[in-house]
């Protein structure tokens, strides 16, 4: 083998005289040094042979012996003499000599001096390369020596076209650009186009010779050749450590062409030191936009296991008085995949979003090709609500998972400003109630549709916990699953409903719009000064279409169960409402005053009532059954709801009057009803004002009958009042306790005017009167009885009966009574205390009583009657006996005068109440068998009598006689004999 060629000495232009190191590390000049190289070895061999590719081996081995590393030439070996000396080798192959260097290349081609040829020298002029792939170290490991060429080689120039370069981890492709090495300013300079990062480049790179402190200058300047424009220029020196430091400007028309951000114009500037593993830049003053930004940027070049492979890492840390945020969160998440990975910290004095201004913005974040990584999201959103985030967003899915941390002491303001965004529906009349919220919660979110999960928190200062499922849209939908210990309607129900509640049809129509599949439970729900325990509600709504799939409480010991559908017309179906309760005391307050007022132990019996309906809102069927103790209760109406008005069937049964009356509080008076139940049949209808029951057919034990009834309004408003008629089979006289209070309460607050009648008033089954025609009114707690007609003792019975319930209760009546008989056909009535007969009664009488039993009304009794009668007999006494021609004498005589009758012809008689006393103003009768009188009193509180008689028989002396004793049998004798 022939020694090589002398080579050509160093070109004297060359300003740096330090003889290159010929040791393998400063033999790196790139790919030009190994293309050189190449070539050199072809050359070697080049002149004794002919057929180059048959000396391929040969041809490899000299070359890679030269460059200390392996060297493949897969493809033909051509030389050219003339016109131009040439040498190319196609697939040709340089293998990684232990520095990181390798290269291969499609075609290489190398133009060689023809007067260096002719004196025995080989010089090369000019080198192309046809698509390599050349990769190389970053940093150099011979740093700024390892610029410069090999001794053997002079100045050249090179040609790349279509080729790959690999720095590290930076890839540059579809490179065209001219290589120009050894010149008298610059060891290297490269100018043309390359691709990095998916764009065309117009690259300007010089690289100065070492001076003597062993650095070199650098002068990088990038611009885009397409749009977007956008220009880098890089100043600095590289070290003997392969590091470059320096300073640096950028600017370009769309920040979104590099990094994941809005289409934003930039303007950078900053100090840059960058060694193998990273491109560290500080002192960053940017604006983005018309956001001005400080802060510093950290680019990793290597991972942690310093592989050159590795994925470059972008590290930015920026500080802005103001960041219009909409922009960035439109841009960023879906773009953060993209790109080089990032590291960001950014915090801004005040955030801008929608027409909200937020404060103390701060994120902290990271990206990859598969997610961005949420570290911390801290931010005051308006209505001062703290919010923080943590958690991954997916760009691929659109969607992120994290927690959710919020505190808004004024969560209406935040959650209009939140509908305002864009970023929720309007829910402001939904949740007008709500005063206060802190939630810490799982947070899903995607497009359209945002999860809260693992909720625990406070809302209006009670827990709340569970989980929700908001869908934005039109129409929204909300989906959730809440637990609260205590929730106040008061505050969330519009104020209008708790005093007069919305029909269907218009609850409907505030439920338009509204989407949602609701499940909620509270241990406590108030409504005014009302609590409910343990309730749920499990319903669904569907743009004014309601399914209630259950509504349950417990109120005291009542258990309260619904259901039932409505559709966006206000149509109910199937609903349908369950009472049960062990006493109703709960709906006490639900009933008439008159009702709830009564002192009875009715209301602790057990309830239970169920209610169905269905129907549109001007006729929704009822049908309630319930059962109050013993006590059974059905009702059918009909309700038209858009007129407020209603009819239907009502039923009331009870298998024992005298015991319902007992719970009633009439215990002491039961017993006059008899054996027998209770029923109640009437068909009614209500338009709200007024109200008709008719027919109505009754019993009560032994009260039956029949009537009808009618609630009307007249002007003035106030002027109610209750007409109708009641018509009674038989009427049974009641004997309450003397001594217990009279129930006139129950006359409080009626206003009405009935006609009554009565086909008998009975006292122990037997008639007392018959054939009764009455008329009632009742007003300001006045009954006035108008009795038009009673059949009493064959005559007949008129007059006014008056209570008033006043304080005491009062009583007054003013009675007459006509030809009436008595005794004529039978026993006088059990409580008379004579048997007296007589034909053609009549009497008048006035009384008056007042008190609250019977015994304070007989103590009070005040009042005077009289009456005439005859012909008729009163029994007891004969006056005969005192006319007679053997009447005995002495004692004989008062035994025979106090027995048998004496017939009269008339009987005159009046009488005055005082204080529940009766005195006997006057009585007389006058016959055939001559007269008698008498005067004295009879106390009808303690039923006894003090009366004196003066006895006138016809044809003897007048006698006089006294009555002494008990009512039922007094006592008599004789106080003066005649004559």
């Amino acid at each position: 083998m022939r020694a090589p060629a002398p080579l050509t000495p160093r070109d004297p232009r060359r300003p740096h005289s330090r003889p290159a190191p010929r040791s393998r590390r400063g033999r790196v000049f790139g790919a030009v040094v190994v293309l050189l190289a190449l070539m050199l070895a072809v050359l070697w061999f080049g002149p004794r042979l002919a057929d180059w590719s048959a000396h391929r081996a040969a041809v490899q081995a000299v070359a890679s012996e030269i460059l200390g590393r392996e060297v493949q030439i897969n493809g033909e070996i051509h030389l050219i003499l003339l016109p131009q000396p040439s040498i190319t080798a196609e697939k040709v192959k340089v293998n990684d000599g232990g520095d990181g260097v390798r290269m291969t290349t499609g075609a290489l081609t190398l133009n060689l001096s023809l007067g260096a040829l002719v004196t025995g020298r080989i010089a090369v002029t000019h080198v192309e390369l046809n698509r390599p792939d050349i990769r190389l170290p970053w940093p150099l490991p011979g740093g700024p020596d390892a610029i410069e060429p090999p001794p053997w080689l002079a100045a050249l120039s090179a040609d790349v076209t279509h080729g790959t370069f690999t720095f590290g981890a930076l890839r540059v492709t579809d490179a065209d650009f001219s290589i120009v090495t050894g010149g008298a300013d610059d060891a290297l300079a490269v100018d043309g186009t390359a691709k990095a990062g998916g764009r065309p480049w117009q690259v300007d790179l010089h690289l100065s010779w070492p001076s003597s402190d062993g650095n070199a200058g650098v002068h990088l300047a990038l611009a885009t050749t397409a749009a977007p424009n956008t220009k880098l220029d890089l100043k600095g020196m590289l070290n003997g450590d392969g590091q470059i430091s320096g300073q640096f400007t950028a600017q370009g028309d769309d920040l979104s062409a590099f990094i994941a951000a809005p289409p934003l114009g930039f303007d950078a500037q900053g100090q840059v030191l960058a060694d193998g593993r990273a491109i560290h830049m500080t002192d960053v003053a940017a604006t983005l936009g018309s956001m001005t930004t400080t802060g510093d940027v950290l680019l990793r070049l290597n991972g942690p296991q310093a592989e050159a492979t590795s994925t470059p890492r972008l590290s930015v840390n920026l500080h802005t008085p103001r960041l219009d945020l909409g922009p960035w969160l439109k841009a960023f998440p879906a773009a953060s995949s993209r790109g080089l990975p990032l590291d960001l910290s950014l915090d801004a004095d005040a955030a801008i979003y929608g027409e909200g201004l937020l404060r103390h913005f701060g994120v902290k974040l990271s990206t990859s090709s598969t997610r961005l990584k949420l570290d911390a999201l801290t931010v005051v959103l308006p209505g001062e609500a703290g919010l923080s985030l943590t958690g991954y967003y997916d760009p691929q899915a659109a969607g992120f998972s994290g927690r959710m941390q919020l505190s808004a002491p004024a969560p209406l303001v935040t959650l209009h400003w939140l509908a305002q965004a864009g970023l929720v529906p309007d829910l402001s009349n939904a949740l007008s109630g709500l005063t206060s919220l802190a939630i810490d919660s799982h947070l899903d979110a995607v497009p359209g549709q945002v999860a809260l999960t693992q909720i625990d928190g406070l809302m209006n200062d009670t827990t709340m916990t569970g989980g929700m499922v908001l869908t934005t849209g039109k129409p929204a939908h909300i989906s959730a699953g809440l637990a609260f210990a205590r929730i106040d309607l008061g505050q969330w129900l519009p104020g209008a409903w708790l005093i007069n509640p919305p029909r269907p049809d218009a609850l409907a129509g505030q439920l338009s719009g509204i989407n949602a599949d609701l499940q909620l439970s509270a241990d406590e729900v108030w409504l005014g000064g009302d609590r409910l325990d343990h309730a749920l509600l499990d319903a669904a709504v569907d743009n004014g279409a309601l399914n209630l799939r259950q509504l349950a409480a417990q109120d005291g010991g009542m258990q309260i169960l619904a259901s039932g559908a409505m559709d966006a017309k206000g149509k109910l179906s199937s609903g349908r409402l369950v009472l049960t309760a062990p006493h109703a005391t709960p709906i006490v307050d639900l009933m008439p005053p008159s009702l709830r007022d009564l002192d009875t132990d009715i209301w602790s019996q057990p309830l239970t009532a169920t209610v169905t309906a269905s129907g549109p809102t001007a006729a929704l069927a009822l049908n309630l059954q319930g059962n109050l103790g013993d006590l059974s209760f059905s009702a059918q109406p009909v309700l038209d709801l858009m007129h407020g008005r209603w009819k239907g069937a009502l039923t009331l049964q009870h298998p024992s009057a005298r015991r319902l009356m007992a719970a009633l509080g009439f215990a002491g008076g039961g017993n006059w009803l008899g054996e027998g139940s209770l029923s109640v049949v009437a068909d009614a209808a209500s338009d709200g004002s007024n109200w008709s029951v008719s027919p109505l057919t009754f019993s009560l034990g032994l009260i039956h009958g029949s009537g009808h009834l009618a609630h009307q309004v007249k002007a003035p408003p106030d002027e109610r009042r209750i007409t109708g008629a009641l018509s009674f089979a038989s009427l049974p006289v009641p004997h309450p306790d003397r001594q217990d209070p009279l129930p006139l309460e129950l006359l409080t607050g009626w206003n009405a005017t009935l006609d009554v009648s009565a086909g008998a008033i009975t006292d122990d089954l037997t008639p007392v009167a018959k054939q009764i025609r009455a008329n009632l009114d009742m007003s300001d707690g006045v009954l006035r009885l108008a009795l038009e007609r009673a059949a009493f003792l064959g005559g007949n019975v008129f007059g006014t009966v008056k209570l008033v319930t006043a304080d005491p209760p009062q009583a007054e009546a003013d009675l007459g009574l006509q030809d009436a008989q008595a005794g004529q056909s039978g026993a006088l009535p059990a409580w008379l205390p004579t048997g007296l007969k007589v034909k053609g009664l009549d009497g008048q009488m006035t009384l008056s009583a007042h008190g609250y039993s019977l015994d304070s009304w007989l103590a009070s009794l005040s009042g005077k009657f009289g009456f005439t009668a005859g012909p008729g007999s009163l029994p007891g006494v004969t006056l005969a006996v005192l006319a007679a021609k053997t009447a005995p004498a002495g004692d004989k005589l008062g035994e025979a005068l106090f027995q048998g009758t004496t017939a009269f012809d008339q009987m005159t008689g009046a009488a005055t109440l005082t204080q529940g006393e009766l005195n006997l103003d006057a009585f007389g009768i006058t016959g055939a068998a001559g007269a008698l009188d008498a005067k004295g009193q009879v106390d009808l509180v303690r039923g006894v009598c003090n009366l004196d008689l003066a006895l006138k028989p016809t044809g003897a002396p007048a006698a006089a006689a006294v009555l002494r004793g008990p009512l039922q049998n007094p006592a008599a004798w004789m106080v003066a004999s005649p004559g």
